[in-house]
């Protein structure tokens, strides 16, 4: 993130059993890496994990237990409470090799992929009874800690998506922007895959348990601040993805003639990774910069 002065600001104000976490998460995030590749690598936020009893555990140790809530290196007490800033749905097409961890394409707003498919007339986002869709739809939620020290994103996908989409319908009916009550995070195993560790959001009455008043200034500028980023970031990644759309359009009219194959944009037709469309430096950096 860029241009942080004024929510830097702000963290100075706040009670000092935060001000410090504050002060730290705002120069990370403003923390830009030279010298790895040739772009410099600015901060992104984490991506919440939790541990299965399929995860690598090596790097954590048998003492870290199953059902742990992770954020990057860092295994977080639970219960866990957080400050929602902001949700949105997305997507996710994965490539249905089980051995081959790779996305094909993604949508970080639902309405376009990055290959340049519409979401709603994609063949990958067609239901089958049975099987569901091959690209499955996403709940994603930015939240910060309640002590101010992490910003982190959680997915719910597949068996969470209900978990995810039920969080959205409570903020909604909250009637307030979604950092102005206070939500926990836990886990436990899934009352249905047994095998499965899920998270569990649990909400609280503002007569319980609220965001104290001397943390709102700073939300504001962090929510504003991420919208605006986000907002960028979804003008381009548009951008980008019409004009790979093109691309596309083009190859495929390049190859009729081939047989069923010929019917099916290149990128879909074959396991491909996904590669960015020609396109400014700035837009390339900006569509990327929240890709999840």
């Amino acid at each position: 993130m860029k241009n942080l002065e004024q929510i830097k600001l702000l963290a100075d104000k706040l009670p000092k059993e935060v001000k410090a976490n504050a002060l730290a998460l705002v120069d990370r995030m403003g923390t830009v890496i030279e010298g790895i590749g040739d772009n410099p690598i600015e901060w992104r936020p984490e991506i919440l994990k939790i541990l299965q009893g399929t995860s690598d555990r090596a790097k954590y140790g048998k003492n870290v237990p199953i059902g742990s809530i992770i954020v990057g290196e860092d295994v977080l007490e639970q219960p866990l409470d957080i400050y929602p800033i902001r949700a949105w749905k997305a997507k996710q097409y994965w490539s249905p090799d089980q051995n081959e961890a790779k996305m094909l394409c993604s949508s970080p707003n639902a309405v376009m992929g990055y290959i340049g498919n519409v979401c709603k007339e994609c063949p990958h986002s067609k239901w089958e009874e049975g099987k569901g869709s091959e690209c499955s739809q996403v709940i994603q939620v930015a939240v910060i800690t309640s002590d101010l020290s992490k910003f982190f994103i959680v997915n719910f996908s597949k068996t969470a998506y209900v978990t995810g989409t039920s969080w959205m319908t409570t903020m909604s009916k909250a009637g307030v922007l979604p950092y102005k009550r206070v939500y926990t995070l836990s886990t436990e195993t899934h009352k249905q895959y047994k095998n499965v560790e899920t998270l569990v959001v649990t909400s609280h009455k503002p007569s319980d348990k609220r965001t104290p008043d001397e943390c709102i200034p700073f939300l504001d500028a962090l929510f504003a601040k991420f919208t605006a980023d986000r907002t960028e970031h979804l003008e381009a990644f548009m951008q980008l993805a019409e004009a790979r759309g093109k691309q596309v359009e083009n190859n495929k009219l390049t190859y009729q003639g081939d047989g069923d194959q010929a019917a099916l944009p290149a990128a879909v037709g074959t396991a491909v990774e996904v590669e960015v469309a020609e396109a400014s430096g700035d837009q390339t950096v900006l569509a990327q910069k929240y890709s999840m």
